[in-house]
């Protein structure tokens, strides 16, 4: 599901042109994001051979080291989509009733950050490491967000027609 989503990813940062172009490309018959797949696979076999030169553990270090900031950055991305949610109905006319508009995903908000405490304070349990470890584990969530917000102010500013293609529409021609 991960190596999915990141090439997913890689895809749509390409087209929208924060990542190299080739990127881009999909396979001609079934349409997947190869190139950003086999981008991903090679990353990841460097990650998975410095490990392995640096003799770390291959499933209580690299797995779980790996794993757990990503874990927590799909909860952290839950927990702003549905903080997202009635901020964006709060604005536009429609037709939901409040229950899925502002109660769900209020009630889905506030279980989800207590989630995210409960993990963040008892990280150890999930990666068997150190409190310093730990530490630099849940720190990459936020790092990483600071870090796009900060790429995203610079191409507002840097690249405003990179900047305004967020969220757009591939051109027709990245398919092919």
């Amino acid at each position: 599901a991960f190596h999915n989503a990141i090439n997913r990813y890689g895809l749509a940062l390409a087209e929208e042109g924060i990542l190299p172009r080739a990127l881009a490309r999909v396979h001609p018959r079934h349409r997947s994001p190869y190139v950003a797949g086999i981008a991903q696979t090679v990353l990841g076999a460097a990650v998975v051979l410095a490990f392995a030169a640096a003799g770390a553990d291959p499933y209580m270090q690299l797995l779980l080291w790996v794993n757990t900031p990503g874990m927590l950055a799909l909860m952290v991305l839950q927990l702003l989509a549905a903080i997202a949610v009635p901020l964006y109905f709060r604005r536009r006319a429609h037709g939901e009733g409040a229950l899925r508009t502002v109660v769900a995903p209020i009630a889905a908000a506030v279980l989800l950050t207590g989630a995210i405490a409960l993990v963040v304070t008892h990280l150890d349990q999930f990666t068997g490491a150190s409190t310093t470890v730990n530490t630099v584990l849940a720190a990459i969530v936020p790092a990483v967000l600071v870090l796009g917000l900060a790429l995203g102010w610079w191409l507002r500013r840097s690249r405003p027609e990179v900047y305004a293609g967020f969220a757009a529409e591939p051109p027709a021609d990245a398919a092919e």
